[in-house]
């Protein structure tokens, strides 16, 4: 048994890495190896990972408005390789891609990861191409309740299961018992400084709010307070930022870690978890991996955060635009409760592998 993952790049985020779990899951359970398409080749970031655990990578050379062109090359791929299933992440281009699978009989699931676009023209567009789509797909998989329920009421889909992204719980939970240890670029904070290492772990997009964070940063720092912020991730918004940190004065204050691969280094080494996000967010798996290393969580109040934090139960939840309300959230953690490990079985990589199996049918 083999599936196909096909995603827009190589890039260090969220469905590439969920990709990467559930490729794992294949061969642990059933001894397969999988099969990876790309539409783009770069960022790189995790070509190599991907290539170590699959059995074949392919290159679909996507170009804008090339959909004839990405049929012929899907159905070129899906001839040779004859996957017993697809999971396709990317929407738009997974039209012709489920038209390609059906035509050779091969079952496709789309990963739904974010919530409608603000936008009006944009959310039409997409929901576009997702009715035009649906004939063709097996089945829409929203990565959350939350984007079930948008899958349903804004985009008029009937073929819709919600399975959460899934995460090696255990790997996680074992950073509960690891000691504290900063990494090299917050070691060189003052000995004497009493400050805590606040982080976040997500890509620099327009989707995520890092802006409240940097403006939260330079308030603690005109309270008096020594904190320092890591921002592991890389993305469109990365200059904009920096620059916004050279203006509030808050540069000395932030680590810029950039994309990276151990994300359990990362999470060890902090004290807080932060995650500011805005409304388009699907689910923040980011969270769900800090709450499973023990990690204090403060997160934007928008559905997917309130989702994975049962409402405020294992985390705090902030006002999304207001950085003197993040500024007073992140002075005091000491009664944010850690989850309980059972809280966190829905989120096992083991359980959302035997989902997507099943949605696919096999």
């Amino acid at each position: 048994m083999s599936l196909l993952h096909i995603l827009f790049a190589p890039r260090a985020e969220g469905c590439p890495r969920l990709a990467l779990d559930l490729i794992d899951q294949e061969h642990y359970q059933t001894g397969g190896r999988a099969h990876v398409a790309f539409l783009v080749e770069e960022p790189d970031d995790l070509s190599s990972d991907f290539a170590d655990r699959c059995e074949s990578l392919h290159m679909l050379d996507w170009r804008p408005r090339g959909f004839a062109q990405l049929y012929f090359r899907t159905r070129r791929v899906l001839s040779q390789i004859r996957p017993d299933g697809i999971v396709c992440y990317t929407l738009g281009h997974h039209v012709p891609i489920s038209i390609a699978a059906r035509s050779l009989g091969i079952p496709v699931v789309v990963h739904v990861g974010n919530a409608p676009p603000s936008n009006d023209a944009d959310r039409r567009k997409v929901r576009r191409f997702l009715k035009i789509g649906s004939p063709f797909v097996q089945m829409h998989i929203a990565c959350s309740d939350v984007i079930a329920a948008d899958c349903r009421e804004t985009y008029g889909l009937a073929r819709v299961e919600s399975i959460p992204n899934g995460i090696d719980i255990s790997r996680f939970v074992a950073l509960r018992d690891r000691p504290h240890a900063p990494m090299a670029p917050i070691a060189s904070m003052a000995p004497e400084s009493k400050g805590r290492v606040l982080g976040m772990i997500a890509s620099l997009a327009p989707h995520k709010d890092h802006t409240v964070l940097i403006e939260a940063m330079s308030i603690l720092k005109r309270r008096g307070i020594d904190d320092k912020l890591l921002l592991a991730g890389a993305g469109s918004e990365s200059e904009r930022l920096r620059r916004l940190a050279v203006e509030l004065d808050v540069m000395d204050r932030i680590e810029w870690l950039g994309n990276i691969n151990d994300v359990g280094t990362v999470l060890s080494s902090l004290d807080v978890f932060v995650f500011a996000t805005t409304r388009s967010e699907g689910l923040g798996i980011a969270l769900v991996e800090a709450m499973a290393a023990g990690v204090p969580v403060v997160a934007s109040d928008v559905p997917a955060c309130r989702e994975v934090l049962e409402g405020g139960r294992w985390g705090r939840l902030v006002a999304r635009r207001d950085a003197e309300t993040w500024a007073d959230a992140l002075t005091s953690i000491e009664s944010i409760p850690i989850p309980p490990i059972h809280t966190l079985s829905r989120y096992d990589i083991r359980q959302t592998w035997r989902a997507y199996a099943k949605a696919i049918g096999i």
